[in-house]
C-alpha cells in the first residue's frame, strides 16, 4: 500500500502548530521521536497535535490544553482534560478530567473525576468520581465516591461511598458507606454503614455493622460479626464462633462457648418480666420486658429492662451472677394528679446465686438495690429500694 501523500497545505498546518506549541519554550518544531527517546517538555493541543507525535515519548514537563499522550513523566505533568502516560510517573501529574498511568506512579496523581494506575501507587491520589489502580496504593488516597486497588493500600482512604483494596489494608479507612478488604486489615476502618475484612483484623472497626474473619481489637457498631475474636465487641448484637475477649451489648453470642437463653423472672419491682439472657465467655446480658409495677404509684406500667454482668463459676452447678443495669418505665395515663404517670427510670444493682439442675435449665434469685427516679429531668427526686430476684432460664 502507498503512503497518502502529505498535501503543502497539510504539511504547512502541521509546521504552523508546532510551531505555536513550541515558541513559548524556544522549541523548534519536530518530527515524531524515537521509542525510547526523551524530550525535557511536551506541549500538546492534543494527540498527535503536539511538539511530538510519539506516545511514549519520556519528558520532565508536559503541558496540554485537551489532551496528553507521552511515556515516562519525571517532572510535571498539567493537562486539561485527558493525559495518557504509557509509563511511569515520578513527580506531580494534575489533570482535568481523567488520569491514566500504565506504570508506577509516586508522588501526586490527582485528576477532577477519575484517575488510574496500571502499577503501584506511592503518594497522594485524589479524584472527584473514583481512584483506581491494578497495583498496591501506599500513602494517602482521596476519592469522591470510590478507591479501588487491585492489591494493597496502606496509609488513607477517604472515599464518599466506598474503599475496596483487594488484598491488605493498613492504618487508616474512612468511607460514608464502606470499607471492604480482599486482605488482612491493620489500623482502623470508619463507615456509615459497613466495614468487611475478609481475612484478620488487627485494629478497631467502627460502623452500623462489622465483620471480620479473625478479629484482634474491637469493634463498634449496631451488628459486628467475627469468626474468632480476641478483644472487645460493643454493640446491640455481638457474635462470634469462638469469643476470647468482652462482648459488651444486649444480645451476645458464640457458637463454642456461649449460650443464649428464654428467661422469665420476677421481682420486687417489676411483677414479670420475660426475655433474653446471653452469655460468651462468662459475660451475661439479659434483655427483657415485662409489666406491674409494685414500687411506683401507677401499678399498671410497662419495663424495659437491660442488665449486664458477669458469671463466677462457684463449683459444681452453682454460679454467682452479678449485674447491674436499668430499666425503663411506662406507667399508664392516670386522672390523679398526686399520682406519677410520667416516663421514668431505675437503675440496679444485683447478686444472682444461679443453680443449674441440667445443661440447659437454670433457676436463678438473690438480693439486689435499685434507685428509683421520677422522670427523666434535670435532677430528678429518687429513692432507693432494696431488690429481690427470682427467676428461670431455659436454653432452647
Amino acid at each position: 500500500m502507498t503512503a497518502q501523500p502529505v498535501t503543502p497545505a497539510r504539511s504547512a498546518l502541521r509546521a504552523w502548530i508546532a510551531a505555536i506549541l513550541g515558541v513559548a519554550v524556544g522549541l523548534a518544531p519536530t518530527a515524531a521521536i524515537a521509542a525510547g527517546a526523551a524530550t525535557p517538555v511536551h506541549l500538546s493541543l492534543f494527540h498527535p497535535v503536539s511538539t511530538n507525535t510519539n506516545p511514549n515519548v519520556n519528558t520532565n514537563f508536559a503541558l496540554s490544553i485537551i489532551q496528553s499522550r507521552t511515556g515516562n513523566l519525571h517532572g510535571l505533568g498539567l493537562h486539561g482534560i485527558v493525559s495518557q502516560n504509557s509509563g511511569d510517573v515520578q513527580g506531580v501529574l494534575l489533570t482535568g478530567a481523567y488520569a491514566r498511568v500504565h506504570g508506577d506512579a509516586s508522588g501526586i496523581v490527582s485528576a477532577m473525576f477519575a484517575s488510574s494506575v496500571g502499577g503501584d501507587m506511592k503518594g497522594f491520589q485524589s479524584a472527584w468520581i473514583f481512584n483506581f489502580n491494578d497495583g498496591s496504593m501506599s500513602g494517602i488516597q482521596m476519592g469522591g465516591l470510590l478507591n479501588f486497588n487491585r492489591k494493597d493500600a496502606s496509609g488513607i482512604q477517604l472515599a464518599g461511598i466506598l474503599n475496596s483494596n483487594g488484598g491488605r489494608s493498613g492504618f487508616f479507612q474512612v468511607a460514608a458507606v464502606a470499607n471492604a478488604s480482599g486482605g488482612r486489615v491493620h489500623g482502623l476502618q470508619v463507615a456509615g454503614f459497613m466495614n468487611i475484612a475478609q481475612t484478620d483484623m488487627s485494629g478497631v472497626q467502627v460502623a452500623i455493622g462489622n465483620l471480620a474473619v479473625d478479629a484482634r481489637g474491637a469493634q463498634v457498631g449496631m451488628f459486628n460479626r467475627a469468626g474468632t475474636m480476641h478483644g472487645v465487641q460493643l454493640g446491640v448484637v455481638n457474635r462470634a464462633e469462638e469469643s476470647h475477649g468482652i462482648p459488651l451489648g444486649p444480645i451476645n453470642l458464640s457458637r463454642k462457648n456461649g449460650r443464649a437463653e428464654v428467661v422469665l423472672f420476677g421481682s420486687t419491682y417489676s411483677a414479670v418480666n420475660v426475655g433474653i439472657r446471653t452469655e460468651v465467655n462468662r459475660f451475661s446480658s439479659m434483655l427483657t420486658a415485662g409489666g406491674f409495677d409494685l414500687e411506683g404509684d401507677v401499678q399498671t406500667a410497662g419495663f424495659l429492662t437491660w442488665t449486664y454482668g458477669y458469671r463466677f463459676p462457684l463449683g459444681g452447678r452453682l454460679g454467682l451472677i452479678t449485674d447491674a443495669g436499668m430499666t425503663h418505665v411506662m406507667p399508664q395515663k392516670s386522672d390523679d394528679p398526686a399520682e406519677n404517670d410520667q416516663l421514668h427510670y431505675g437503675l440496679m444493682a444485683r447478686a444472682l446465686v444461679e443453680l443449674r439442675p441440667s445443661q440447659h435449665v437454670a433457676v436463678f434469685g438473690g438480693p439486689g438495690v435499685t434507685q428509683i427516679y421520677e422522670n427523666y429531668g434535670d435532677h430528678p427526686a429518687h429513692e432507693s429500694k432494696m431488690l429481690w430476684t427470682l427467676g428461670l432460664s431455659v436454653e432452647p
